[in-house]
């Protein structure tokens, strides 16, 4: 997915093996307000590098992955 969320050559791979969801960080600083968490066919993303999420651990689990 880009940076305004449109279908990429990675999006296109994980919705045609059946991902469920992806977890994702390497975005940092003013790279975050690009990321994208929520659902896009199917696929539940989630932007969890450290600054993203206030450099606090976060569970992954798949109960939380349901939430995402």
């Amino acid at each position: 997915m880009n940076s305004r969320h449109e279908a990429s050559a990675i999006t296109e791979i994980l919705e045609r093996y059946g991902v469920e969801a992806c977890i994702y960080g390497h975005l940092h600083g003013d790279g975050i307000a690009s990321g994208f968490t929520g659902e896009r066919n199917g696929i539940r993303y989630a932007l969890l590098s450290a600054d993203s999420v206030g450099f606090r651990p976060v569970e992954v689990a798949p109960a939380m992955l349901r939430m995402l």
